[in-house]
């Protein structure tokens, strides 16, 4: 497994992925609707360079850098790792999105990926590096403790439409 940068290489099996996703994760930023293939394809990569630049942002988005996760030359997922932190990214989200395809998760990827996306922050040189998950996801919280982290906060906050708890963990 390895994170690379999107490339048209890997285009149609993100599609692929894309189709697997869509519906089953919490938020779709991530991801691309791949009813719309057609009105992306020809400009997702240039977006992907301007996110990272943090040209043409949409609102509250701060800069960012997206790799793919590819394991056996297939798209597995996607790492969104942030090169700041808004107030409301502080809140919850932290520096870094991540999802798997639906068939690869349970299956200690999300453990492997982890790891992958920590080096890639420490290559970038963020620090703190700052990861939030929701207080009943239990398999991103046992991932998250597998790692040695500084601090540990349990609040809670207006998210998806009520209040819910969250954690926060500082490395």
């Amino acid at each position: 497994m390895e994170l690379v940068l999107p490339s048209q290489k890997y285009l149609r099996s993100y599609l692929d992925g894309c189709k697997k996703m869509w519906g089953h994760i919490h938020d779709n930023y991530i991801i691309h609707n791949p009813d719309e293939f057609d009105e992306w394809k020809n400009r997702i990569f240039e977006e992907y360079e301007n996110n990272s630049k943090g040209i043409n942002l949409p609102q509250g988005f701060v800069p960012h850098i997206t790799y793919w996760v590819i394991e056996d030359e297939k798209y597995i997922g996607t790492v969104n790792i942030r090169l700041q932190l808004s107030p409301q990214l502080y809140e919850y989200g932290g520096m870094c999105g991540v999802v798997l395809v639906p068939e690869y998760r349970g299956k200690g990827y999300g453990l492997k990926l982890a790891a992958l996306s920590f080096e890639k922050m420490k290559e970038l040189n963020i620090s703190p590096i700052i990861l939030t998950c929701e207080e009943d996801n239990e398999p991103s919280k046992r991932i998250l403790e597998h790692f040695q982290y500084i601090k540990k906060e349990l609040y809670e906050t207006f998210l998806y439409g009520k209040m819910r708890k969250v954690r926060r963990y500082t490395f």
